[in-house]
């Protein structure tokens, strides 16, 4: 704790990653995060994104299975920000562009001019960030199918067989920009729907 009426929470960590010993410290202080990384004040944690990797194992990870698709993006997206930094900034990208859609949604739903004109343009930029996601998505299933099955095959002992596959709800295509006219002709087909209920339908 720190002053009067003041609490903070600290997390301290020394690690060995990209050949060399290294340090962090992570506070959170009246609701504030703030990160210091080899003595050096960062604005966010996300600095640490590629630097610490660590493989937890939970109940909770069965859910995997049992829940929806949405809990299993999250998870090959975390996956994918540990692995690839630049994958975390594109991926942050996607998510503000489908929040400033939906908002812009929200607003059509009031008597205003013009508004309406601009979903075009919010839908040409989700629908060429979102492409890049699922190309990324695709690439990254494509890579670590093999290796689970291997490991599954050894679990099992050869009775059971595991198939991982990458399956998005758009027709997905074979070049990201195939993948974006897919994912635009989604769009602009739930675009009445969207416009309806104030929220990106696909």
């Amino acid at each position: 704790a720190t002053g009067k009426n003041s609490k903070a929470t600290v997390l301290d960590l020394d690690f060995f990653s990209q050949g060399r010993e290294q340090s962090a410290r992570l506070q959170i202080e009246n609701g504030r995060r703030a990160s210091i990384i080899n003595g050096v004040k960062k604005k966010t944690g996300a600095a640490l994104i590629g630097k610490v990797r660590a493989v937890i194992f939970s109940p909770e990870h069965l859910l995997l299975v049992k829940e929806g698709p949405s809990r299993r993006r999250g998870f090959i997206d975390g996956a994918m920000c540990q692995l690839r930094p630049g994958y975390a900034a594109l991926l942050s990208d996607y998510k503000r562009t489908l929040m400033q859609r939906n908002a812009l949604l929200k607003e059509m739903q009031k008597p205003s001019q013009g508004i309406a004109d601009t979903l075009e343009i919010w839908d040409l930029r989700l629908a060429s960030l979102g492409a890049q996601v699922m190309a990324e998505r695709r690439a990254y299933t494509e890579k670590i199918a093999p290796i689970i099955e291997e490991i599954y095959d050894g679990i099992a002992r050869g009775k059971e067989k595991i198939q991982v596959l990458f399956s998005p709800s758009i027709q997905e295509g074979e070049t990201v920009k195939e993948m974006e006219e897919s994912f635009l002709a989604q769009l602009t087909r739930f675009r009445p729907q969207d416009a309806r209920t104030g929220h990106t339908s696909c």
